[in-house]
C-alpha cells in the first residue's frame, strides 16, 4: 500500500512538471523572444524584514535622499506597498546588468500584476533604461498575483490615483491596459485600454485575478495566455519584460523542479531576473541577480 501511494504521488509530481514545462515551451515559441521574469523592487513592506531600525533612522537623517514616505512601512488596507529609496537607487544599473535593449521608437510594453509595486518597478526600470529621457510605456496588467498575505496583496483603487499623481513625470507617457474576458480553459483573453480606473478595479477584483493560493491563475497559465492572446502587444520589444512577485516566481520554479538550492538563493533578493529561453525545444532557465 505504501509503495502504491508513493508511486501515485511521484506520478502526479512528474505529470505536473511536464505540464508546466509544456506551457513554458509553448510560451517561448509563441513569443520568440527571451522572457525576463523579474521580482518587483524593494518596497516599504520589506523594511522590517530587510533592515535595522537604526540603519533606517540614519538614512533618514543622512544625505541619502528620498522622501520620508519611501522609508516608512506601508499601512495595510489604506495603501499598497510602494518602492523604497533603496529600490529606486538599486534599479538604475539593472537594464545594463540584464542586457535589456532599447526599442527603436522609445515605446515599451511591460507585463505587471494588479499590484502597484509592480507598476512602479516597471516605470523605474524603463526610466533607468532610457536614462531619464522621454518614453512611452504601456503597463499590461495580468492575473499573476502574489499569494494572499497581511493586507499587502489586495489591489486598492487609491493606489491607482497615487501612481499617476506622484510617480509619472511630465516627459513620460503611460498607458494602462488590462487582460479582460479571460477564458482559463482555452488560455485566451482580450486586451482593453483602461481610461476609467473604476472599470479597472472591477476587472482585477474578479476570480481569475485572485492570488494563486486561492485558486487564481498560476504563472505558467498566465504567461501562456499572454503569448497566445497578446503577442502583438510586444512587436516593438526585443525582450519580454515582466514584473511579478517572489512567491509567484518561486512557486513556478518549484513546480518545474528547478534545484531547491538555487531557488533558496532568491529569498529576500529584490529585482532579480529569471530568464526563459528556448534551445532545441527545451526551456533554459537562467537567473541574474542585481549585483555580481
Amino acid at each position: 500500500m505504501v509503495n502504491k501511494t508513493t508511486r501515485k504521488k511521484k506520478y502526479k509530481r512528474t505529470k505536473l512538471k511536464k505540464d508546466k514545462l509544456k506551457l513554458l515551451i509553448k510560451t517561448c515559441k509563441n513569443f520568440g523572444k527571451p522572457i525576463y521574469l523579474m521580482r518587483h523592487l524593494n518596497t516599504d513592506a520589506n523594511i522590517i524584514a530587510d533592515s535595522f531600525i537604526g540603519k533606517t533612522y540614519n538614512k533618514i537623517k543622512g544625505k541619502k535622499g528620498g522622501s520620508l514616505k519611501h522609508y516608512l512601512p506601508y499601512l495595510p488596507g489604506i495603501r499598497e506597498p510602494t518602492i523604497t529609496v533603496w529600490g529606486r537607487n538599486d534599479v538604475k544599473p539593472l537594464p545594463k546588468r540584464y542586457g535589456i535593449t532599447k526599442t527603436d521608437n522609445d515605446q515599451y510594453t511591460v507585463i505587471v500584476s494588479p499590484l502597484m509595486r509592480t507598476w512602479v518597478s516597471a516605470l523605474l526600470f524603463i526610466r533607468a533604461l532610457m536614462k531619464d529621457k522621454p518614453f512611452s510605456l504601456t503597463l499590461l496588467i495580468s492575473p499573476m498575483v502574489e499569494k494572499s498575505g497581511f493586507g499587502g496583496n489586495n489591489p486598492l483603487h487609491s493606489s491607482y490615483k497615487r501612481f499617476f499623481k506622484e510617480e509619472v513625470k511630465d516627459i513620460e507617457n503611460v498607458t494602462i491596459k488590462c487582460c479582460s474576458n479571460i477564458n482559463r480553459k482555452k488560455y485566451t483573453c482580450n486586451v482593453i485600454e483602461i481610461k476609467d480606473s473604476k472599470k479597472l478595479y472591477n476587472i482585477i477584483n474578479t476570480k481569475n485575478y485572485k492570488p494563486f493560493n486561492e485558486g487564481g491563475m498560476l504563472m505558467d497559465e498566465t504567461l501562456y495566455m499572454l503569448s497566445k492572446s497578446c503577442k502583438t502587444e510586444f512587436n516593438n520589444m526585443k525582450q519580454i519584460l515582466i514584473y511579478s512577485h517572489s512567491g509567484s516566481i518561486r512557486n513556478l520554479l518549484t513546480d518545474v523542479n528547478y534545484p531547491k538550492e538555487k531557488i533558496s538563493t532568491l529569498k529576500s533578493v529584490n529585482g532579480y531576473s529569471v530568464i526563459f529561453t528556448l534551445h532545441n525545444n527545451k526551456v533554459k532557465i537562467t537567473i541574474k541577480f542585481p549585483k555580481k
